[in-house]
């Protein structure tokens, strides 16, 4: 446990790092815990703990799940006070404790979101996009954006991220939640990342990853003549921006970590934590690399 935090926050370079922790009695003694804490907390306004991102006492919402079954931790445990999850939560902290986030130069691969709104607030000089391509969502998004940023934003940004605009080395920091697995060409993305990243630069990235996979689970493809090409059951994802939900094209698996390597990024790990009193429940997986200097 980081005596700084109170959070058990490990790095796996592999499914081998993994297996020897997950495999440890100290796994069946949180798997208890949690239970404990749904029985106790899903109809009493939520686990009270300590927000990081608010810096202040908070409750941390639970989602009851059907059937008795374990809440969803990873999408559950919302803060009363930030809107942020748990997932999210965890990865800014992490960010946050790497190097002051005020004046950092992040790019999100979000703009209508708490997070993205939160990273303003916290002074990151922060550039958000989504990818929109119908222009009549595009004209209600730019309203949105501006009254979620009061302002401070007139317009929606809209990017491709197997294209991105940006110069290279112009950031300091790549942070993507939930995104890249809807990302038909995804290893193009990644290069993307790293090429915008200035050397020391931090990707930050959370995706469905199924730590029983070595090989990413291929859900659908875009065939030849552009049509999607369904090779398991569709799953379809919330997206902020529109009711429909977007397709998933991928289940990410521990070949991810290596994808990431060949993009260019160096001492890649999976970082999962786990502190109760911080809304830290579950499997809590982020993927962390570093982009070096390339000479």
């Amino acid at each position: 446990m980081d005596a700084r935090t109170g959070c058990d926050d490990i790095r796996f370079r592999d499914r081998g790092d993994y297996l020897r922790h997950a495999t440890t009695a100290n796994e069946a003694i949180r798997a208890h815990r949690e239970r404990s804490y749904a029985r106790a907390f899903t109809h009493d306004g939520g686990i009270p703990g300590f927000c990081v991102t608010c810096g202040d006492l908070a409750r941390f919402a639970i989602a009851p799940s059907a059937d008795g079954a374990a809440p969803n931790w990873r999408e559950s445990l919302h803060c009363a006070r930030c809107g942020l999850f748990s997932r999210v939560r965890f990865s800014l902290d992490i960010l946050a404790r790497r190097r002051p986030l005020r004046g950092m130069r992040i790019y999100l691969t979000e703009q209508t979101t708490p997070a993205y709104v939160w990273l303003k607030q916290a002074g990151a000089d922060v550039y958000g996009s989504e990818f929109v391509t119908d222009p009549t969502r595009r004209a209600a998004l730019d309203a949105y954006v501006a009254l979620i940023t009061d302002g401070a934003d007139r317009a929606l940004n809209v990017e491709d991220v197997t294209q991105l605009s940006f110069a290279d080395g112009s950031h300091d920091a790549v942070v993507s939640f939930d995104v890249l697995e809807h990302v038909p060409d995804y290893r193009a993305a990644l290069r993307e990342f790293r090429r915008v990243l200035a050397p020391g630069g931090t990707l930050v990235l959370t995706v469905p990853f199924d730590t029983n996979r070595d090989a990413t689970l291929v859900r659908a493809q875009i065939d030849a003549n552009g049509a999607v090409e369904h090779r398991v059951e569709p799953e379809y994802h919330g997206d902020p921006t529109t009711n429909e939900g977007c397709l998933a094209f991928y289940t990410f698996g521990w070949d991810l970590l290596d994808e990431v390597r060949a993009a260019g990024f160096e001492d890649v790990r999976l970082a999962s934590g786990w502190a109760p009193a911080r809304g830290y429940l579950g499997s809590q997986l982020t993927l962390l690399a570093a982009a070096g200097d390339p000479r």
